[in-house]
């Protein structure tokens, strides 16, 4: 029997994906726990400033407070991030396969063919209109 000197490679998509999760979780994790720090500091800060009414103090807790906001923010942006990376198709479905962004739209025909596309949809619409009804036929879906 012979041994075959191939190894079997991980998929890469997978080793990403699996990579892409590891660093998420960890960083959702370290944002908690800078987020409970934080809060425990905020009350220690809260302490300091009542005992002894020192602005200095109300300076720091104010700046612990925003802080902990931008902290916050920072989770938010996260799990938004997290959303895109996820979600990728959903996002660009409407497009076509390697265009990311389209800002303008150009009709390449004359102006005949041009009506014609337009007379075209006119009567699809005017057929629609006959089998299902005006307000189904322009989007309106309220029908009683």
């Amino acid at each position: 029997m012979e041994q075959s000197s191939e190894k079997l490679s991980p998929d890469p998509n997978k080793v990403r994906k699996l990579q892409e999760q590891s660093d998420y979780d960890y960083s959702r994790e370290t944002l908690y726990d800078i987020l409970q720090n934080g809060r425990e500091a905020i009350n220690e800060a809260i302490e300091v400033a009542r005992s002894t009414e020192h602005p200095r103090a109300y300076e720091v807790l104010s700046k612990l407070l925003k802080d902990v906001g931008d902290v916050t923010d920072k989770l938010m942006d996260l799990n938004k991030k997290r959303r895109d990376i996820e979600e990728p198709a959903k996002q660009q479905n409407a497009l076509p396969p390697g265009v990311n962004t389209m800002t303008n739209n150009v009709f390449v025909g004359s102006t005949s063919d041009l009506q014609r596309l337009i007379g075209a949809e006119l009567n699809t619409l005017r057929l629609l209109e006959k089998e299902i009804g005006p307000s189904v036929a322009a989007g309106n879906l309220d029908v009683e």
